[in-house]
């Protein structure tokens, strides 16, 4: 199912995932993602596949580091 979840701060962000682990593709163009950050204005839509997200340990710690960056960015973390 895919997710998305609304940030308040100095822009007003969504990200949407796939609460399933599968990429998402983006329906205007699309294009796959894992996880998309869009402006909340921009009003982008997604569909979930059924293509399963293949992530090595590299990966998995750069995206806790995005998602701390993220966090942040958006005052909700120091």
């Amino acid at each position: 199912m895919i997710v998305q979840e609304m940030y308040e701060g100095d822009a007003a962000l969504t990200i949407t995932y796939s609460d399933k682990g599968m990429l998402i593709r983006q329906d205007a163009t699309g294009d796959l993602y894992e996880e998309a950050i869009d402006p909340t204005s921009a009003g982008l839509t997604y569909t979930e596949t059924d293509i399963p997200i293949a992530q090595t340990e590299a990966e998995e710690e750069e995206d806790e580091e995005l998602e701390e960056i993220i966090n942040i960015l958006l005052g909700e973390d120091e």
